[in-house]
């Protein structure tokens, strides 16, 4: 007995046990019955199988949203989470996770929605939030933790970010 009938035959045993203990109106036990019985799961699949099946297998693949980051990307993320404290670039970046450059920036846009330089400069402006909340250094010295060679540079990257400087944010974070 394959799958389909042994669960059909189950909901049918079920069915039957539900209406010896559950006495129902007559016509609405009939109306259920009649649509239960006209009910094949084996077609129900089948009809939505050939619905929904593509010419081109190809095209059905790339009908399934990608769900899961591809590994390089991942690589990548966590290469850079690791090194916040400086400069990072595309290139080293791209050769820690065997791309080329140029199909590692297209690959790293596709996956995540943003630029590599954006992605960094993010991930360094989210530690910034951390330490200024978190932490008693000065604002030069989060700078230069973040890979930072200028305070003013980081300044400005962190209030075009949130619409604030660092100063005013670690001001108001305290509140």
């Amino acid at each position: 007995m394959t799958k389909i009938p042994k669960i059909t035959y189950q909901l049918k045993k079920e069915k039957s046990n539900e209406s010896s203990t559950i006495k129902k109106n007559p016509i609405t036990q009939e109306l259920e019955d009649f649509a239960f019985n006209q009910v094949d799961p084996l077609s129900v699949l089948s009809s939505y199988y050939l619905n929904h099946q593509s010419a081109d297998p190809i095209d059905s693949i790339n009908e399934v949203p990608q769900l899961i980051e591809k590994k390089e990307i991942t690589d990548a993320k966590r290469y850079i989470k690791m090194n916040l404290h400086r400069t990072i670039t595309l290139d080293e970046t791209a050769k820690k996770v065997f791309l080329s450059p140029y199909y590692f920036s297209k690959l790293f846009k596709a996956e995540t929605g943003i630029t590599f330089v954006a992605y960094v400069s993010q991930q360094k402006m989210v530690q910034a939030t951390e330490l200024l909340r978190h932490s008693d250094l000065s604002i030069s010295q989060i700078a230069k933790s973040l890979g930072f060679n200028q305070t003013s540079y980081f300044s400005r990257i962190f209030k075009k970010e949130y619409a604030m400087t660092p100063k005013e944010f670690r001001s108001f974070s305290k509140r």
